[in-house]
């Protein structure tokens, strides 16, 4: 599939991840016993890390959805820098909602955009998370939303080959130096056949 972007594609729906795992369901009927497993231990390890974090104001960031991609078929991803494209199929992934409990509306982190603060522990958050599944399952990829705003997030994408698992630090460096490459904003979805959609992703430049 060759990925074609324009502004306007990009500034659509940053909701789309959502709205098409929610296609297939959280627990679909058939889902293979061994993807099934792997999401019911996912919520099992979202629920111990979730107690771990919390915001600089004292807020959990909760885990409002974990479930698995099955009304996303590939992840189409543009690399703005080099033009480059890469296709992730998610077939044997999950999708992790990360939410900022008491947050004045829906899941942002802190209104009008997430603090500095804010940003590593969700980063933080979602690094544990996937050092976890990726160790305890037979997953092969772990998406985790990061809320913004009460109407975007990103997304951060964690590989089984290209994250380190053994790397176990947490501090603020190794954090960002694991997470800065890996944060995606949502460009809309792609028909990719009669019941499924592809996801486009725009890969955010490293400094962020």
């Amino acid at each position: 599939m060759h990925l074609k972007l324009t502004v306007g594609v990009v500034c659509a729906a940053s909701a789309g991840l959502v709205a098409a795992v929610q296609q297939g369901g959280a627990t679909p009927p058939g889902l293979d016993a061994r993807l099934a497993h792997a999401v019911a231990h996912a919520r099992q390890v979202a629920r111990e890390v979730e107690l771990r974090h919390r915001l600089p104001d004292g807020r959990r960031l909760v885990v409002s959805e974990v479930t698995t991609m099955r009304g996303v078929a590939t992840l189409e991803i543009l690399n703005p820098t080099n033009g480059s494209t890469t296709s992730i199929p998610t077939a044997n992934g999950v999708y992790i909602a990360l939410c900022g409990h008491g947050a004045r509306k829906q899941c942002a982190i802190a209104d009008g955009g997430a603090r500095a603060g804010d940003a590593l522990v969700a980063r933080r958050q979602a690094l544990e998370l996937a050092r976890r599944l990726l160790v305890e399952t037979r997953l092969d990829l772990v998406a985790v939303g990061l809320p913004q705003t009460p109407t975007r997030q990103l997304l951060l994408l964690f590989e089984r080959d290209l994250l380190d698992s053994t790397e176990t630090g947490t501090d603020a460096g190794t954090i960002d130096r694991l997470s800065r490459g890996r944060l995606y904003a949502q460009a809309g979805l792609i028909a990719f056949s009669a019941t499924k959609d592809s996801l486009a992703l725009l890969k955010l430049p490293s400094r962020r």
